[in-house]
């Protein structure tokens, strides 16, 4: 956003400029000069803001068409074609919703490095929007999850906590976060808390797609249950 306001702000210099040579050279008196100023200086403004939009809807149709691979289980052909919306995209908004999406291709595709290395060229505060940081965090902390990095898994977790908490009922986050506290409570070592939260989500959800990850998570904890 920085980026973009001085560039506008370059741009209204320049007309600034321009406009005052064309004063001087066709003898245009300061009040009417200053009229077209205004005018044209409003103009360019809001032709960057329409300009800027039209090529985000351009740009979040083209990835929305892209995802439909995604909810085929195409990950290989979603992250390649990501990776080639990523390279020709200009803005860092668009580029972080693309880097969140493409980590979630990577995660699916059980690329977890690629994954964390795509959300860390991310800095969280850019993330305006709240659900959009949601997402970033929820995959964020799987990545480390499932690469042993527990101790920043615990971080991001503990940090995040109230973010999650408040989109823990809602739908289209309430399984994700469920599973992400079942790991907390694996990685915490409070067992008995991962399997009863396990049970309650694998009735909830027994339609989902992600039956493996909850057999994945069971073992874990059976796993962990042995070593003590």
């Amino acid at each position: 956003m920085k980026k973009k306001f001085k560039i506008m702000i370059g741009l209204g210099l320049a007309l600034g400029v321009l406009l005052l040579i064309l004063q001087n050279v066709l003898k245009i008196d300061p009040s009417t000069f200053m009229d077209y100023y205004l005018k044209f200086g409003v103009a360019l403004i809001l032709l960057i803001l329409i300009v800027n939009t039209v090529y985000f809807v351009i740009m979040s149709a083209k990835i929305k068409k892209k995802l439909v691979l995604f909810h085929e289980g195409k990950y290989g052909e979603f992250n390649s074609a990501m990776e080639e919306i990523l390279k020709k995209a200009k803005g860092e908004n668009l580029k972080n919703i693309i880097r969140i999406n493409l980590s979630a291709g990577y995660i699916e595709d059980k690329e977890y490095e690629k994954a964390k290395e795509t959300l860390e060229n991310i800095h969280p505060l850019k993330l305006r929007d709240e659900r959009v940081r949601l997402v970033y965090y929820i995959n964020l902390c799987v990545c480390n999850f499932k690469l042993d990095n527990y101790e920043k898994f615990k971080e991001l977790y503990g940090a995040n906590k109230n973010l999650f908490k408040n989109y823990k009922d809602e739908e289209g986050y309430s399984e994700s976060l469920a599973q992400l506290e079942i790991t907390h409570y694996i990685v915490e070592e409070e067992l008995d808390k991962a399997r009863e939260l396990l049970e309650v989500t694998r009735e909830k959800y027994k339609d989902t797609k992600y039956k493996d990850d909850y057999n994945e998570l069971e073992k874990l904890i059976n796993e962990n249950r042995s070593e003590k």
